[in-house]
């Protein structure tokens, strides 16, 4: 009985552990979680590895990653497009306080980065979004563009969204690819995410979806009530694993004991 004991407890161990990443990481199709990783270059370039942590969203010919490593987010877009218009851009949409207002409010941003690496940003404002005039702080962004697709990578401080390490906080957010295939006029595609054909979208946080640390409190480790859970778990293994073992050392010792 005691080695059938002992052979399990590695196994509840790893389905503990696989247990707690799977919490970490599920979330509704209007959410992305703000995962714990390492932290990237901003260089535009999506490398091999580099975004492995990040949870991911994708809409149309975009796949979006966000991840943070208790100091910055890091978002980058990949989008497949094989004709190059340097109105190409990416737009990220924060309502910072996640009031879901029907329009614009003063705690909205929209950070967007053209095809061409050229960088604006916005604030909102009695419905209408206004241009923040560079340079820009906060915030710094860097594109990579080929003949079949093109990437952005985003480095956002706590700061310019209002999180603070430790702490649980919601974003509202929305992601908006702009396709097109002539920049003037402009002809071309949007695409938005949560997926919506509102061309004020971008207008009405309402419509975004949410950003969560989803337990990680916007640092790398699990929420107080989870450690505990963990604890009080692996406490129990740890006493039922040493339970056996000094079983199995008494029986060792008086079979001993009749031998000497």
């Amino acid at each position: 009985m005691s080695k059938h004991l002992s052979s399990l407890i590695p196994v509840a161990l790893v389905f503990l552990c696989l247990s707690v990443a799977v919490t970490g990481v599920l979330g509704s199709s209007n959410e992305i979680v703000a995962n714990p990783g390492l932290t990237p270059t901003i260089d535009g370039v999506i490398s091999p590895g580099e975004w492995n942590t990040a949870d991911t969203v994708t809409f149309n010919q975009t796949k979006v990653y966000a991840m943070q490593d208790s100091f910055n987010l890091y978002i980058a877009f990949n989008v497949s497009d094989f004709i190059f218009s340097g109105a190409d851009s990416c737009d990220i949409l924060f309502d910072v306080e996640n009031d879901k207002s029907s329009s614009l409010q003063s705690d909205d941003k929209k950070l967007t980065v053209r095809r061409n690496d050229n960088m604006m940003e916005f604030k909102g404002s009695a419905g209408a979004w206004l241009y923040v005039s560079s340079p820009y702080s906060g915030w710094t962004a860097k594109v990579n563009s080929t003949s079949t697709f093109w990437q952005v990578e985003y480095n956002i401080t706590y700061s310019k969204i209002n999180v603070t390490a430790g702490t649980a906080k919601t974003l509202g957010v929305g992601f908006v690819s702009y396709d097109y295939d002539l920049p003037i006029p402009p002809i071309g595609t949007t695409y938005r995410w949560p997926i919506s054909s509102d061309t004020d979208f971008d207008k009405k946080p309402n419509m975004w979806g949410n950003m969560t640390p989803n337990g990680y409190n916007w640092v790398p480790e699990f929420s107080n009530p989870l450690i505990l859970v963990i604890a009080f778990t692996a406490t129990i293994l740890i006493l039922l694993y040493a339970k056996a073992h000094k079983k199995l050392y008494k029986q060792f010792s008086s079979i001993h004991a009749r031998a000497v």
